[in-house]
């Protein structure tokens, strides 16, 4: 329920942001918010087959453990 209302209030923010009477500010926050969260979710793959790689017991190949 949380995040079904952040979800929304971080979506209709975002839609606000895109009329040309919001204030510049906050179209670049909206801007760099979305870029953060693009680069963050790209980079949780590649984050996650390094954790897991370095727990592994065994001497498995990252390709491997993908």
């Amino acid at each position: 329920m949380v995040a079904g209302g952040f979800c929304s209030a971080y979506g209709y923010i975002s839609y606000k942001a895109t009329s040309p009477k919001c204030n510049e500010i906050v179209r670049l926050g909206v801007a760099a918010s979305l870029a953060h969260v693009i680069i963050e979710a790209l980079f949780h793959f590649a984050d996650t087959v390094n954790v897991r790689a370095k727990v592994s017991d065994g001497n498995d190949s990252s390709l491997k453990i993908v």
